[in-house]
């Protein structure tokens, strides 16, 4: 598998690697010309190394590899505008993002042990970030140094309760929470004017939403049918142009919903089966 590298054109732009064994990628540094590489489930990959060649690259994406812990060398990637990493379970450390400044979108999701996002107050110019399924984070405070950002995705944050942060983010259009279970105060998000989208769907211990009536630009706003209530109802009064999603709080509990419906549907039939047959004889 070393030498799987070897038939792809080396001045090529572009590259994927979709589910190989390869674990050593020395022949990438060789592709000086790639601004876009993709490097899909490569499980035994472990060394970054001779990605540190590649200069002219703008855009990385790195998704199950699961035994990567170091990724330091995209610290000498400084033309990066598009970061996604995703599925690298061992990650822990992001310090070298720091020295991405030219960063506009970058996405980190499912590397549940990632704790600290500390480096991406660095990135002045993001205008796009995902921090999903960190099951370990709870201090979000960097975010607030991004003054660009015009959408936010933190869901699946388990431990995320603080959104006090993100009160400093004028320019923020959407902003999704899914999933963080322990967010019980929104009035940080009441300063968010110029906000178009929010979901806040499954985070089931905010049941105060009237910090958001503040939110007069909101255009959509998905939320967890239990949290309709009398607060909820006084929302949609207040955000009379808002489009109000309601939807279950996990796929599992739809999914159960849905198979009791179909159920009782099929009684239903087969009830009026058997009275048409009764009246028949």
């Amino acid at each position: 598998m070393e030498n799987l590298l070897s038939v792809f054109d080396r001045n090529a732009s572009s590259l994927d690697l979709k589910i190989c064994e390869i674990s050593n990628i020395a022949a990438l540094s060789e592709f000086k010309k790639l601004t876009q590489l993709k490097l899909y489930r490569c499980e035994k990959l472990t060394d970054l190394t001779p990605i540190a060649e590649l200069k002219k690259l703008k855009t990385l994406i790195l998704m199950d590899c699961v035994l990567l812990t170091d990724i330091s060398p995209i610290g000498e990637l400084t033309d990066l505008t598009q970061l996604k990493i995703s599925r690298c379970d061992k990650l822990r450390n992001i310090t070298v993002l720091k020295n991405l400044t030219k960063l506009k979108r970058l996405k980190i999701s499912q590397c549940a042990e990632l704790d600290d996002i500390s480096p991406i107050a660095n990135l002045s110019d993001l205008e796009t970030l995902t921090i999903s399924g960190s099951l370990a984070l709870t201090d979000i405070s960097p975010v607030a140094k991004l003054g660009k950002l015009n959408k936010l995705e933190l869901s699946f944050c388990g431990k995320l309760c603080d959104l006090g942060p993100l009160s400093e983010l004028d320019n923020l259009k959407k902003l999704d929470l899914y999933r963080c279970e322990e967010i019980q105060n929104a009035s940080p998000l009441s300063n968010l004017k110029g906000l178009t989208e929010l979901h806040l769907m499954g985070c089931t211990k905010l049941t105060d939403l009237s910090p958001l009536e503040a939110l007069t630009n909101l255009e959509t706003l998905e939320i967890s049918t239990m949290l309709f209530n009398n607060s909820t109802r006084k929302l949609q009064k207040k955000l009379e142009k808002c489009n109000f999603k309601y939807k279950w709080n996990s796929p599992e509990l739809y999914v159960s919903g849905m198979v009791i419906a179909g159920f009782l549907c099929l009684i239903a039939l087969l009830t009026a089966i058997l009275l048409k047959f009764f009246m028949i004889i």
